[in-house]
């Protein structure tokens, strides 16, 4: 059962709940679709978590498996990268700029297969020079595989 089909269940049983209609085995239904609900969320803002730890630790063995095979990279400067190899090829390429970057996430946003994590990040490019940003990315999980990441960047003036 897809995120959307759970919600319609939830919805289906607060109205008969609201209505003086529910027995106990719609109440038990109830608490397990939001549980599942809870559990996805969960799992998906790990999944989320885990593209910045990759990003920090500069690599990407850890997380290339949840990458879908379609995966839609959508960075400023750079447009859209599809394929999850061209993804981690960009990203690489991306992180030989910055010998020193670390990303700090502070908050992480999730509705059902869409997250939102708000980042700042702090580093070094290549030429020595202190580099700084914010942002939020926003990333769509299906089935367990990130299908598409979106950046959104404070300062873009490096594109």
């Amino acid at each position: 059962m897809n995120h959307q089909n759970m919600r319609k269940e939830i919805k289906k049983a607060k109205q008969a709940m609201e209505q003086n209609e529910i027995i106990s085995s719609e109440f038990c239904k109830l608490g397990l679709l939001i549980q599942r609900i809870k559990d996805m969320e969960k799992s998906n803002q790990e999944l989320a978590l885990m593209i910045f730890q990759a990003m920090n630790s500069r690599t990407f063995d850890g997380v290339i498996d949840y990458f879908d095979d379609s995966l839609i990279l959508d960075f400023p400067g750079s447009g859209r990268i599809q394929g999850k190899r061209k993804v981690v090829v960009f990203l690489k390429a991306l992180l030989r700029k910055y010998p020193v970057l670390c990303f700090n996430v502070f908050e992480v946003l999730v509705d059902g297969d869409q997250v939102a994590a708000l980042w700042t990040n702090k580093g070094n490019n290549l030429a020595g020079e202190d580099y700084q940003n914010s942002g939020v990315s926003i990333i769509h999980i299906d089935a367990g595989k990130i299908t598409f990441i979106s950046d959104y960047f404070k300062d873009t003036s490096f594109t």
